[in-house]
């Protein structure tokens, strides 16, 4: 049987994650800024950063969940209750995107 993590096991991972993704882009950004904008322009620079970071991120989540043998967290999204479940991801979704709405 599947052991569930504990607490102290996710927000490591959480934290781990946050910090492998979030050191790609500082590194990437000046990058992308000294050597793209000046040569591509804004757009294309940017479009050429985005898959670097999507497989970063990719990598970055593989790496963590194996590195600290994070088992899946089955069953979180069948556990939650159908109304308030919903209402707490759609939630998430306003969060998301509320710097969007209020530009």
């Amino acid at each position: 049987m599947d052991q569930e993590p504990s607490v102290m096991q996710i927000l490591k991972a959480g934290l781990f994650y946050f910090a492998l993704v979030f050191s790609a882009g500082f590194i990437l950004g000046p990058i992308r800024l000294r050597w793209g904008v000046p040569r591509f322009g804004t757009r294309i620079a940017e479009l050429l950063e985005t898959p670097i970071l999507v497989v970063v991120v990719i990598a970055a989540a593989w790496w963590v969940v194996r590195y600290l043998a994070i088992p899946p967290i089955k069953g979180h999204l069948a556990t939650r209750d159908p109304v308030s479940g919903t209402f707490y991801y759609l939630t998430l979704g306003v969060f998301a995107i509320m710097p969007l709405l209020m530009g």
